[in-house]
Parts: C-alpha cells; structure tokens; sequence
C-alpha cells in the first residue's frame, strides 16, 4: 500500500498500527484514551507514523483525506456504535475503503461477560483489577490440576472459563505468569468498558447501505462480525 494514506480509528496501544505500518502506507492513528500515548512509544521510529488524541465523533482533520480506513475492537465501545461508524465515512477519498468489527450480537448461548458485566462495569477499574488479579491466577492454577487428572480432567476444566491453559497452539509461546497475566487483563478487557454492545449482522450491513458504501461485504470473523465496503468513485 505504498503511496496510500490509511487511517486507524481507536489504535489503542498500537497492536495494529505496527502492522498497518508494515503496508508501506502512510498511517494517522488516533484514540480517544491516554493509551495514544503508549502507542507512540511502542512505534515512534516509523517516520510514516502520525498519532493525536480525540474523539471518534470529532476527528480534526479534512475530509476525503483517506485511501482506508479501519476500526478494530472499538465500535462496540461507543455509546451509540452505528454513529461512531458513519462519521468515519466523511474521511474516505472517493474509492476509498473501509473496513470494522464488532462483536455479534447473540441471544443463545449468551455470552458468561453479559451475565457478569451489570456488576462489573460498576465497579472502579482499580477494584476490579485488583479483583482479577487476585482471583485469576489462582483459577489457572485449579484448572491447571484438574485438567491433569486423568480420564475426565480435560472435560471438568473447562468449567473454569479462563480459556486455554497454552496457547503455543496459535504460536503464542507465553510462560505461566505471562499467561495468567494475560488472561487477567484480558478479563478486565472484558468486564471494565462502559459500553459493550454487541450488533446483529444485518445492522451492519444497513451502516454500510445508509453510508451508500458499495462492494460491502459482511461475515462473521473471529472478534464477531467483520465488514468491509469502498466509497463510491466519482
């Protein structure tokens, strides 16, 4: 993508904004939190690299600026996701491309975090990660006995729902703290944001039919539901 211009709506850390930049592209990357601020450090050499801090809903630069654009992993976390989404729109060069996920929206089975989440997400993030931090890894620690006992040990550990006890499967090579500590946040991840709405399919699919995107395409990924569309050429 040498010579384009991407935009990353919520970078977060940058977990994604190294690999944008591994395109060639030149690539702005914003979010509303002070985690703009580690993004930076995790990837300030990249001359091609732009951050600034804002909002989803007032993005301060020029419209039509944007060969693509992506938002991973933030939509649901807007107070209202289906705004947050069309107002990315505006920054796309005509022809441009953008492309989202957002968690799906499942009735049955529900998901354990949305039976947990009314009393978490009412706690300070301090306290719940205090909480996290204490209770999980001693989790792991029980589902890492249970799961050696032989014959039924594998099917009575995944009651305990702090996913896998290894994940060298995916070529992720964590060592044990790491991967307690891993799960802990990935629990907070869970449990702390204010907003977490899910989305149907089909209502995604109207966002990109209201924006009068074309070459939309809509499918259900691995963080949910995954979907694409171009800005119509003039």
């Amino acid at each position: 993508m040498s010579g384009e211009r991407i935009l990353e709506a919520g970078c977060g850390s940058g977990r994604f904004t190294e690999i944008a930049l591994e395109t060639g592209a030149e690539v702005l990357a914003f979010d509303l939190s002070s985690a703009v601020e580690v993004a930076y450090c995790n990837n300030k050499s990249a001359p091609s690299l732009h951050f600034f801090q804002g909002s989803i809903l007032e993005i301060p630069l020029r419209k039509g600026l944007f060969d693509r654009i992506f938002c991973m992993g933030v939509l649901q976390h807007c107070p209202d996701p289906k705004e947050a989404f069309l107002s990315l729109v505006p920054f796309l060069r005509p022809g441009g491309e953008i492309v989202i996920d957002v968690y799906e929206k499942r009735l049955f089975p529900p998901k354990l975090k949305y039976l947990v989440r009314p009393v978490t997400r009412r706690m300070s993030t301090e306290t719940l990660y205090r909480m996290l931090n204490a209770s999980i890894p001693a989790a792991f620690d029980l589902k890492k006995r249970i799961h050696a006992i032989p014959g039924v040990g594998r099917m009575f550990a995944r009651l305990i729902p702090i996913g896998p006890l290894s994940h060298a499967g995916i070529g992720l090579n964590y060592t044990e703290a790491e991967l307690k500590q891993v799960k802990v946040l990935s629990a907070f991840d869970m449990l702390s944001p204010r907003y977490d709405i899910p989305q149907a399919i089909e209502d995604v699919q109207r966002w990109f039919d209201e924006a009068g995107l074309t070459q939309v395409e809509t499918k259900f990924g691995y963080n949910g539901i995954n979907a694409k569309g171009r800005r119509a050429a003039t």
